[in-house]
């Protein structure tokens, strides 16, 4: 019987994502759903996305969309969004 596994709030956290990944080992025919929140405040947002969507092609990933998604998104399309996008979110140096 498949399991329904949830992960939430990764924050660009991919190391801590592979290592929760690994501990729990989802099989092939398990649910994996993902609480949105892929993105800023860890190192590694762009790793997390590309990971999930690697992923995605050998199990059942459900990635839903949540606050820090909608803005990064509202971000791309409007100068004023993009401004307190970075206000928030700074760019790591």
């Amino acid at each position: 019987m498949p399991r329904h596994l949830a992960i939430g709030d990764i924050y660009g956290c991919f190391n801590a994502l592979r290592t929760l990944w690994d501990d729990v080992a989802p099989k092939q025919d398990d649910i994996v759903i993902t609480l949105g929140d892929y993105v800023n405040r860890g190192p590694d947002s762009n790793s997390v996305l590309n990971w999930l969507i690697t992923k995605s092609s050998t199990h059942a990933i459900h990635c839903l969309r949540a606050n820090h998604e909608i803005m990064m998104l509202a971000a791309r399309d409007s100068e004023t969004k993009h401004a307190k996008w970075l206000r928030r979110f700074p760019i790591p140096v």
